[in-house]
């Protein structure tokens, strides 16, 4: 899990097929109307303006969090050595 959340190509994957299915339940894609302060802003991991495509945006307000969130309950729940899965 942690490989696919750093392939961007996994994501596309995902991307692509929620616009498959969008239409079904009358969704389009938009974005939030941007201030002109944030335009102007870099992203902090690659020194270039953040994209302002629904498919960056989505990515980094849904999928990211959740793929982290996701791996972080599974490492806190299943693979920690803690006794709540032993028998008594």
């Amino acid at each position: 899990m942690r490989a696919e959340r750093g392939d961007l190509s996994v994501w596309k994957e995902v991307y692509e097929q929620k616009k498959k299915i969008a239409p079904e339940f009358k969704i389009e894609p938009s974005v939030a109307k941007q201030s002109e302060k944030k335009n102007n802003r870099k992203a902090a991991t690659h020194g270039e303006r953040p994209s302002h495509k629904p498919r960056d945006l989505l990515a980094r307000a849904v999928y990211l969090p959740l793929i982290d969130h996701l791996i972080q309950e599974i490492n806190d729940r299943l693979l920690s050595q803690e006794d709540r899965f032993l028998g008594q």
